[in-house]
């Protein structure tokens, strides 16, 4: 019932948190809510040694915002906004110098479910 259009991403320094932003419409275009998904889940990977560092669920009335987010500077793909945001922990982006997948999956309550997929390096912390 929904895809996504746009997501950002950028390197982070290790054991830092990171703010993962996304717009997620529907198959007409129109701006999916949180009454969209009936689930949202993740799962973090560190791409260099092949291990799952955590995996759970995440409340859709938490993490999708039922209009999009004009106001955040750190939303810079476009004018139009973002209405999915979660902060990965650092705790779950320890291992510096490593490369990590953030796999997100939406499940609505209608249709099939997707995957949006961040992916990018963790740069090593020396200080």
């Amino acid at each position: 019932m929904a895809r996504f259009a746009l997501i950002t991403f950028a390197a982070v320094p290790a054991a830092s948190g990171l703010k993962l932003m996304a717009r997620v419409l529907g198959y007409s275009g129109e701006t999916a809510t949180a009454a969209t998904f009936s689930a949202v889940s993740y799962a973090v990977t560190d791409l260099t040694t092949g291990t799952v560092i955590g995996s759970g669920p995440l409340s859709p009335g938490v993490v999708i915002f039922d209009s999009l987010q004009t106001q955040d500077r750190a939303w810079t793909k476009d004018e139009d906004g973002y209405n999915f945001a979660w902060v990965v922990p650092g705790a779950l982006l320890q291992n510096g110098g490593d490369r990590y997948q953030i796999d997100v999956r939406f499940t609505p309550v209608s249709g099939e479910s997707f995957v949006v997929t961040w992916a990018g390096p963790l740069l090593a912390v020396y200080a």
